[in-house]
């Protein structure tokens, strides 16, 4: 026996296999549909047996909506549940208390209040619920991704073991152990900040290293190809949305975003470091509420060491910028650290103020992920990885800027404050993939000398 915290009771090891091929993110169709809640089903039919009456309900829920129900024989556009078996299902020794369960989610003949032998009624999910349903499913992503399958991860090793790369080659292969009928996706509910929190206890795309997703996913049929969508710098540019809509100076956070990759390569230079993305990862952290300490516990301290990271802390520049997302976050915590995030979690009570700066954050990636899942294409969306997502179909210039503005248009109306996102997307299959290099001035030149250009980086004087 094991406890499945997706549904808050006790199940054998058997039936919670077959219950992860079937639903993924529980928690979330419960936040849709309030009244699967454990005390409204406590209201309605008691106590006693509550959570597998929860249990059964959003069972019954998902298979008619994915159409593996049994139709009932005379409405084919209807289910049928037999008297016994929803009696035994639901708990319940009486229709009255079968029906009270059923009618918040689904439609039935109302002047039959019994049971009949040999007779059943033909039930339909509500429209609330389907549209509960269909949000949830975009969001969630299938629990099994049939279109990745075992072969899939056995050929994505064996390019691994050919790159030299022998760690993402085991990943891969154990991957493969566990895809008999596709890559399990099973999401089990949410982190205190939003976050999907994935099963732990099989591999799933969210938590593979991303050289072994990327390898994964570039593998299949000639034909299937696959796409790589995210929320460009989503963080700093949420930071940049609070900004405005508090009046907070924001110039050179704004700078930043504009061309991130060559004030990295421009930094490195400076300071003799030889991975330019690194300083991607110090610049998040300030947005987290950390420091330019060469201290080996923050992160600019551990990645660049301490003598280089004494030198960048020194950049004039680069000490404007950190100035100016410390003094935001400051704000903004002072603003929102008393409520709920975007996505309704709550803050904990003891949180340190990098918690803090990372809970509102989290949320607000989380409202725009939502918003942008909500309107994907049906059944294109593979799975979610946090500003991200994968997908098995290509997205037109103008799908993306309507999803955009859906963005900016939702939170404006439920949030109060206009979230501008940037989506960018790649297939991938790269360039890389097909033995290609990169073309020379693939990237986008700067219009025009940036505030971090190599003549202003200078070591700022100290005062005698």
């Amino acid at each position: 026996m094991t406890y499945d915290s997706r549904r808050g009771i006790t199940v054998s090891r058997m039936s919670r296999k077959r219950h992860l091929t079937t639903t993924t993110n529980v928690l979330r169709l419960i936040e849709l549909l309030p009244d699967l809640s454990l005390d409204t089903i406590r209201h309605l039919g008691g106590r006693k047996h509550a959570e597998k009456r929860q249990a059964a309900l959003i069972a019954l829920i998902v298979k008619t909506f994915d159409g593996s129900e049994k139709s009932h024989n005379r409405r084919p556009n209807s289910v049928s549940f037999g008297c016994f078996e929803l009696r035994q299902r639901l708990h319940a020794q009486n229709s009255r208390r079968c029906h009270a369960l059923l009618s918040r989610f689904f439609d039935f003949p109302i002047e039959r209040k019994r049971f009949y032998r040999g007779s059943t009624k033909p039930y339909t999910l509500k429209p609330h619920v389907i549209a509960a349903c269909e949000t949830w499913a975009r969001e969630s992503g299938p629990a099994v991704i049939t279109s990745i399958t075992r072969e899939d991860a056995l050929d994505a090793a064996a390019v691994a073991r050919e790159q030299g790369n022998l760690k993402a080659a085991a990943g891969l292969e154990l991957a493969a152990e566990q895809s008999e009928r596709g890559l399990p996706n099973v999401v089990i509910g949410h982190q205190s900040n939003g976050r999907l929190i994935p099963d732990g206890s099989t591999v799933n795309l969210m938590t593979m290293p991303k050289d072994q997703r990327k390898l994964l996913l570039q593998q299949g049929d000639y034909d299937e190809q696959r796409y790589d969508y995210d929320l460009d710098s989503c963080h700093p540019r949420i930071l940049v949305n609070l900004c405005r809509h508090y009046g907070l100076p924001h110039t050179r956070l704004r700078d930043y975003i504009d061309a991130k990759g060559h004030a990295g390569e421009a930094w490195a230079k400076i300071v003799g470091h030889d991975n330019a993305g690194d300083f991607k990862e110090i610049v998040l952290s300030l947005l987290n509420g950390g420091t330019l300490s060469a201290s080996p516990q923050q992160t600019c301290g551990r990645l660049l060491g301490p003598k280089r990271a004494t030198h960048f802390a020194a950049l004039k520049a680069v000490a404007g910028l950190a100035r100016e997302i410390q003094g935001a976050m400051r704000h903004v915590v002072s603003r929102l650290a008393h409520q709920n995030n975007a996505v309704g979690f709550p803050f904990h009570h003891d949180a340190t103020f990098e918690q803090q700066c990372s809970h509102i954050l989290t949320g607000y990636e989380q409202f725009a992920m939502r918003v942008v899942c909500s309107r994907l294409p049906q059944d294109s969306l593979i799975t979610t990885i946090h500003d991200g997502w994968a997908s098995r179909v290509s997205l037109s210039d103008k799908a993306l800027r309507d999803m955009e503005e859906q963005v900016a248009l939702t939170s404006g109306r439920e949030l109060k404050i206009t979230l501008r996102v940037k989506i960018r997307g790649k297939p991938f299959r790269d360039a890389a993939y097909y033995g290609f290099s990169k073309e020379e001035g693939e990237t986008a030149a700067v219009s025009r000398t940036p505030w971090y250009d190599l003549s202003s980086l200078h070591i700022e004087k100290k005062p005698h």
